[in-house]
């Protein structure tokens, strides 16, 4: 079989722990993201750069309140790259600089934490969006 030909297989499973808790995932600037939407225990971020089939595990965002039900990158927003994560039953959005994460980012060191919405009572804070102008964040 050819590879990507008519009878391949293209689909590989990787088993990168916890991902029986994946909502969601999303893929950018070469970093896998694994959305839990559950509990406490947050986003997932790995490594696709040196070998996708077996990604470095590179930190979690898990604690009180950060759920991580989906999130979106943001790149070169005044010369930064930035991860907006919908943090569901925590009720806010969370703004992380992931300019400099990639290969060489220390296991388990979280990035930046550029800002943060105000927590608002009986949401559940699912996606965001933000304009194309960069200027505006939409949540729902």
């Amino acid at each position: 079989n050819a590879p990507n030909g008519v009878d391949s297989n293209p689909c590989v499973y990787l088993n990168l722990g916890m991902t029986g808790l994946t909502h969601t995932i999303n893929v950018a600037r070469g970093l896998l993201f694994l959305h839990t939407a559950y509990s406490s225990n947050g986003c997932r971020v790995y490594d696709l750069t040196t070998n996708p089939m077996n990604p470095k595990y590179l930190f979690n965002t898990s604690g009180s309140g950060r759920d991580c039900h989906d999130s979106g990158v943001i790149e070169n927003v005044n010369g930064r790259d930035l991860w907006v994560v919908s943090d569901g039953g925590g009720r806010r959005q969370r703004i992380w600089d992931i300019t400099n994460v990639g290969a060489s980012w220390p296991t388990g060191a979280l990035p930046p934490l550029v800002g943060q919405t105000n927590q608002i009572s009986g949401i559940y804070a699912h996606s965001n969006w933000v304009s194309d102008d960069k200027r505006y964040l939409f949540s729902w």
